[in-house]
């Protein structure tokens, strides 16, 4: 039998954390937003005394602390760099691979039986969890859609690996999942089914194959009949390339001053040219936007404007030159801004000819060898190595993390010491 492999890690940014720091198992943990916003992360330890995801820190805070718990700010350099780590003890396993997330990724086996796939679902388990220190929970089912189903079993199950053996097994489940639940059914799509009289897997998949076209698209008719058994999601090996870029973040205080915003926004449009270059792709497009803290009384202004470039690039001097001329035209004085970002939009593979006779292409020029060199010391030694001086020094506007961990697996300096005592 062919069957899917669902490997979620569980409460990822919690777990992460406590991987190099083991006082903290059994014990509630909490990961806060940017700004130390509020709960996007957290144990069963932490859920089980009443802290919520979306729950504002200053909200919970208090309860951690009557338990004995701990809340950290967003450390994504640390989450990504063990993400990089659980996903190549994944790719070890041979099968077909698909990075889902930061923390998922489904894994397609062939001809295996019931045993070995179970065999095979406690083997990764143990592994992961083994080199990297991250636990996970494995759902196996016939199709991905029925996998992540087995996935939210598993992770409430001892052993942590759940398997459909049967469709007696599987009928079974579909009378008790609520279709909200069903991956690839959103918000939008629950309401209307509920409408409809469709409240669980069960009730959907008895829905005539017209109807559920006809309200859901060729789309959702894939992901019934992927409940019904039948594989119709298929496993690609690579990440779909993004169809737009956009970083932003909210600032530490609110900035009036225009130099600042300006640093600001050369520091998120350099962080976009990067994912830009990861894909080997170029924008046509750079699209700016600021905005006040509407939540807080005073003056409120947001705008947002988009430059078209004569010719795509991925080279982040060019690309800051570009913000800079949108940030320009939207830019007021008199108002105190909490936010900026920077969008890119009409990305296309940097190997496209351009057919503008002016400007020369960013494919194979030196400029493109030189951004190279750039991301491959960055990518070696750290961000920020090298970087332009247009992206600030001390950079006052970033976001307040004073709960921030170590940057334990990427930086000498926080590297973890161990000592030795001979008795």
């Amino acid at each position: 039998m062919d069957f899917a492999v669902l490997v979620d890690c569980n409460s990822f940014y919690a777990s992460c954390e406590r991987v190099f720091n083991p006082s903290l198992n059994n014990k509630p943990v909490a990961v806060l937003s940017n700004n130390d916003g509020c709960v996007i992360a957290c144990t069963k330890e932490a859920k089980k005394i009443g802290i919520k995801m979306g729950t504002p820190f200053f909200k919970c805070k208090k309860l951690m602390e009557e338990n004995n718990g701990k809340f950290f700010s967003s450390n994504y350099t640390l989450y990504g760099d063990l993400s990089n780590r659980v996903m190549d003890v994944l790719v070890s396993y041979p099968a077909e691979h698909e990075i889902y997330s930061i923390d998922e990724a489904f894994l397609l086996f062939n001809n295996e039986t019931i045993k070995s796939i179970f065999a095979i679902g406690r083997d990764i388990r143990y592994s992961v969890k083994r080199l990297t220190g991250v636990p996970v929970s494995v759902g196996i089912a016939s199709t991905k859609t029925l996998a992540k189903i087995a996935n939210h079993i598993a992770k409430k199950s001892k052993n942590g690996v759940y398997v459909f053996c049967s469709q007696k097994q599987v009928n079974k489940v579909m009378k008790i999942t609520p279709v909200s639940e069903v991956w690839g059914i959103g918000r939008q799509y629950s309401k209307k089914l509920q409408k409809n009289n469709i409240y669980t897997a069960e009730d959907l998949c008895k829905m005539p194959d017209t109807w559920i076209r006809k309200l859901m698209t060729n789309r959702g008719l894939q992901t019934v009949w992927e409940l019904r058994g039948y594989p119709c999601v298929p496993t690609t090996s690579d990440r779909v390339e993004k169809k737009g870029i956009n970083t932003s973040r909210s600032f530490s205080h609110l900035v009036t001053d225009k130099h600042e915003l300006y640093e600001a926004l050369a520091y998120y449009t350099t962080l976009n040219a990067e994912k830009l270059r990861k894909q080997n792709s170029c924008t046509q497009m750079v699209c700016v936007y600021l905005s006040t803290n509407h939540f807080r009384d005073g003056p409120q202004y947001r705008a947002a404007h988009t430059i078209s470039l004569p010719t795509a690039t991925a080279e982040t001097p060019l690309l800051i030159r570009a913000a800079y001329e949108a940030m320009d035209k939207i830019f007021k004085s008199g108002y105190s801004y909490k936010k900026t970002g920077c969008l890119f939009l009409g990305l296309i593979p940097e190997i496209s000819n351009s057919n503008n006779l002016f400007f020369k292409t960013y494919y194979k020029s030196a400029e493109q060898n030189m951004m190279k060199v750039m991301d491959k010391v960055n990518e070696k030694y750290g961000r920020d190595t090298l970087r332009y001086a247009s992206t600030g020094i001390k950079r006052s506007w970033t976001m307040n993390r004073k709960l921030l961990s170590p940057a334990y697996t990427t930086s000498w300096k926080h590297i973890k010491n161990v000592e030795f005592s001979e008795k």
